[in-house]
């Protein structure tokens, strides 16, 4: 999953959509890590 997030940031990163995206990413990430735990 990993991985694949960072293959996305490199593809999407000439755009400023991607530090959106990133934003986002990381707070469902944080969000799931928490429900995980």
């Amino acid at each position: 999953m990993m991985t694949s997030l960072s293959l996305s940031i490199a593809l999407l990163s000439k755009t400023d959509l991607v530090k959106i995206s990133l934003r986002i990413s990381t707070a469902f990430g944080i969000s799931s890590c928490r429900d995980l735990a």
